[in-house]
């Protein structure tokens, strides 16, 4: 005989609190929820402050008691995914990089796309060579203050933006080349060409995820719109394509790829030893492709792998939602596996929406990268405000102003 919970009859009615962090790092917002309220109210509701209508690419995450992160499911309560937490935050961020940026419709849509890679780049996640770094902080430059000027940035202004995970003197020299060289361009112009060639990387859209190989050797995986690849330190080591995964699946701390290995297929047609060697492994049943694992840190960062693994395929190969199949990791004799359930569109139906929007371009003001500049009272960047390209050189005057009264500010606290 099971027990059953009374529920209390005010517990519909008890509102909680949860924090939204933005891409730019602005001040939080704060929303208010009841105990049933499902995540896509949540989510659609940060999405109406953003004024974003071009939503699928993103989504809201959040981090466990247990250090874990997870992406907050929109067909589940929010409170059932938060309790426990000692403070309830969750961060709004890029969930599927789009294959190409440029087929987002809007604006502003592009520019929280160039937010994200912007801190990937920050952070070291999107890896690229000198010259490659060079250009993209150039971009994120022009499109802050707008043309070199010489009485407006002194020797050394670059190293007031922080976007590099190593900023040397040398390159920061080389940037401030870079700089001079795209006088005229306004930021929507950089913007555009800080994505097309962060899309072009390697490391465009990976999240990496540590696990290590059959030696204990460390690794890590990255799952994009290609499909699912390795990395040993900076180097790209192997690719498994979505078109070769035929099943993806994950026991215990082992995450495990069921891939075919045609001739055609250049990645797949590596020998695959960094790999735990599974080739006969029960929960996968009759063995009719190559079998590769990897084990991760723990039992719940291989579900979630595993879970961003199957989100990611569906997403990205799907024509149409509807035929998403039911995706179940397969157990074992001592567990029952997961489940999983693809909600929203795939990438195929955003773009065909994205054509159907008929709005004028919502007005947005660009934050600043610097500590303290035009963040204050700004969450998520919307504003009734617009900085229209046609004006874009005048507005930069402002910018330039407060730009130098944070250089001053700099000098004299050496």
């Amino acid at each position: 005989m099971s027990i059953l919970r009374k529920r209390n009859k005010n517990d519909a009615f008890t509102e909680y609190t949860c924090s939204i962090r933005f891409l730019d790092d602005s001040e939080t917002t704060q929303l208010t929820f009841k105990k049933d309220t499902l995540g896509h109210w949540l989510f659609d509701q940060v999405c109406e402050k953003l004024n974003l209508v071009e939503k699928d690419y993103f989504g809201l995450r959040y981090v466990d008691t247990e250090n874990q992160r997870h992406w907050l499911d929109p067909l589940k309560p929010v409170y059932k995914q938060l309790k426990g937490l000692s403070k309830m935050v969750l961060c709004f961020r890029v969930k599927f990089y789009p294959e190409d940026p440029m087929k987002l419709h809007e604006e502003i849509t592009r520019y929280y796309l160039f937010l994200q890679l912007r801190r990937d780049l920050h952070h070291g996640r999107l890896l690229c060579s000198p010259e490659e770094s060079i250009q993209l902080a150039a971009y994120i430059i022009q499109s802050e203050v707008g043309d070199y000027d010489p009485q407006d940035h002194p020797i050394g202004y670059v190293s007031s933006f922080k976007m590099l995970p190593k900023q040397t003197p040398r390159l920061e020299e080389k940037i401030t080349e870079a700089h001079k060289a795209l006088a005229g361009k306004v930021p929507s112009e950089c913007e555009a060409s800080f994505l097309k060639k962060a899309a072009s990387m390697d490391t465009y859209g990976v999240d990496p995820h540590q696990v290590k190989d059959q030696k204990g050797d460390p690794l890590y995986l990255g799952v994009t719109h290609l499909g699912v690849m390795t990395f040993r330190g900076n180097r790209r080591t192997q690719l498994f394509k979505w078109n070769q995964i035929k099943r993806l699946a994950y026991e215990g701390k082992v995450f495990i790829i069921n891939y075919s290995n045609s001739e055609d297929d250049s990645a797949g047609s590596k020998k695959v030893s960094e790999s735990l060697d599974i080739s006969i492994y029960h929960i996968l049943g009759p063995v009719k492709h190559q079998a590769v694992g990897y084990k991760c840190q723990t039992a719940a960062a291989a579900k979630y792998l595993w879970r961003c693994s199957v989100e990611q395929q569906l997403f990205f190969t799907l024509s149409s939602s509807a035929t998403a199949p039911k995706i179940r990791s397969g157990g074992s004799l001592f567990s029952r596996g997961s489940k999983f359930r693809f909600s929203g569109r795939c990438q195929n139906e955003a773009y065909e929406a994205s054509g159907n929007i008929r709005r004028a371009e919502p007005p947005f003001a660009r934050a600043s990268s610097l500590p303290n500049v035009s963040k204050k009272n700004n969450p998520g960047l919307v504003k009734n405000n617009t900085m229209r390209n046609s004006q874009a050189s005048s507005s930069f005057k402002e910018d330039r102003r407060q730009f130098n009264v944070y250089l001053a500010r700099g000098r004299n606290k050496e």
